[in-house]
């Protein structure tokens, strides 16, 4: 049975723009050579229609849900971008309405989770050639109580919590897939700097 792959990136002020073009394909990348652009047109936001602006998308919720009179700090924890995913093996034997299905489930988790005001975006890529074939970007603004606080709404336990729940929740939507081994020391190989 595969894997889930479900890991989670601090977003910070400075990172946005770059995380916007990355996940909406906005240039041609010159340090990933595993997009293929011809393929990009299969990727898919499950959360919005229409190609958004991370950084006013991520404002217009502030300014909703953030009730703190103090400025947030400069260098706080914008949003929590999680890449949800698997081993090749186990997207080779979907086609691309269940490779949708599956991502769609794990979107519908997160929302349900964090609410849906809070997921900026949950985009699935199709375009990358070597890895899984597929994976997604799911953000979310850790918001609580009026604050905006990424150690209070994903700390150990809620991150455990994760890694628990979404490979149950993908199960019982028929996937086959369980969760990474408990207290496992593997860790995520970074890439080549040619290849970010």
């Amino acid at each position: 049975m595969s894997k889930l792959v479900c890991r989670m990136a601090k977003v910070k002020k400075n990172d946005i723009r770059g995380y916007q073009i990355h996940n909406l394909r906005e240039l041609k990348s010159n340090t990933n050579p595993d997009i293929d652009p011809t393929r990009s047109h299969l990727n898919k936001d499950f959360i919005n229609d229409q190609p958004i602006n991370f950084k006013k998308k991520w404002e217009e919720r502030i300014k909703e849900g953030y009730t703190l009179k103090r400025e947030i700090r400069g260098d706080a924890t914008r949003y929590n971008e999680f890449i949800i995913g698997s081993d090749k093996e186990f997207f080779d034997k979907l086609d691309q309405a269940e490779k949708d299905r599956f991502f769609k489930t794990a979107t519908d988790f997160f929302t349900e989770r964090y609410g849906k005001e809070n997921v900026l975006y949950s985009i699935a890529h199709y375009d990358e050639l070597r890895g899984a074939g597929a994976h997604a970007h799911v953000a979310v603004v850790p918001l609580k109580d009026g604050k905006l606080t990424g150690k209070e709404v994903f700390d150990r336990k809620e991150l455990r919590y994760l890694q628990e729940e979404l490979p149950k929740a993908l199960q019982r939507a028929g996937f086959d897939i369980e969760r990474g081994r408990e207290g496992s020391k593997a860790q995520h190989m970074k890439q080549p700097r040619s290849r970010r």
